[in-house]
């Protein structure tokens, strides 16, 4: 049988194999300009047998747990097949997680000290800040400013 997330499909055999298997798949890498680790080759791995992956944080820079199909208990590797991990950190394996960001902040007119921000502010990742009082808008903003980050739900998380 295909495996599933998320309402998509994939093929039987996913995974099976060094290759980029998330190439042009549903949801991330079917899109205009998808992140690096579409691109990049990797396959599952029996971490029973494999010494350079225990399941730990230890070995979290060989192997990760599968967080597409957790109840699998399928681990894979981006190392093993001669390519950078670039899927362990990021947004999509975040949201994967239920740590993706919330759709709606539930703010209607959200102000800080005495300043106005966007009724969207927080809600997708992106920065947020870069234009904003009190500490973003002047000549010479804190690095912080640009950087991107969302709100995300503390109890799925």
């Amino acid at each position: 049988t295909n495996p599933t997330y998320d309402g998509h499909s994939y093929p039987a055999d996913y995974g099976v194999g060094c290759k980029a298997h998330d190439q042009t798949l549903p949801p991330s890498c079917n899109v205009a300009s998808p992140p690096d680790w579409c691109a990049s080759s990797w396959c599952w791995i029996n971490k029973d047998t494999c010494n350079q992956c225990d399941g730990t944080d230890a070995t979290k820079d060989f192997c990760g747990k599968s967080s597409y199909f957790p109840d699998a208990n399928l681990y894979f590797s981006y190392p093993a097949c001669d390519s950078a991990d670039t899927w362990q950190g990021s947004a999509e394996e975040a949201e994967a997680q239920g740590c993706g960001c919330i759709a709606s902040n539930g703010l209607t007119n959200p102000t800080y000290d005495g300043h106005s921000y966007p009724a969207d502010y927080g809600v997708g990742c992106k920065a947020h800040d870069q234009t904003l009082p009190p500490s973003c808008n002047v000549a010479s903003p804190p690095d912080w400013c640009a950087s991107s980050w969302c709100w995300i739900n503390k109890d799925t998380c």
